[in-house]
């Protein structure tokens, strides 16, 4: 399923709002990590390096532009919160410009 082990990873969140991590010698596969309604947590950025250890480029869109909830309440206003790009859109173009980067 993997593309092989990864020793070594490249990791970089960048000013669009998102964290990749990829494998540093092996050329990537990419797969979206979508973080849960509480947002970008630490726990999806651990996901995004498993993925990296084995081989693939993994990338979290952040949806929230930085935001986090620390409670169910804040999540449920997290998620209410009009947005100026679709999220479809976000995580589709998020995808494109770390394939570039």
């Amino acid at each position: 399923m993997g593309r092989g082990t990864a020793s070594e990873l490249v990791e970089q969140r960048s000013s669009d709002g998102f964290t990749v991590v990829r494998p540093a010698t092996v050329a990537p596969v990419t797969v979206a990590v979508l973080h849960p309604w509480w947002g970008l947590t630490a726990a999806v950025a651990d996901r995004c390096r498993d993925l990296a250890r084995l081989g693939y480029l993994a990338v979290a869109p952040d949806l929230y532009q930085g935001a986090v909830a620390e409670t169910a309440k804040q999540a449920q206003q997290l998620r209410r919160i009009r947005r100026q790009t679709p999220t479809w859109r976000h995580i589709v173009g998020t995808l494109q410009t770390a394939r570039t980067q």
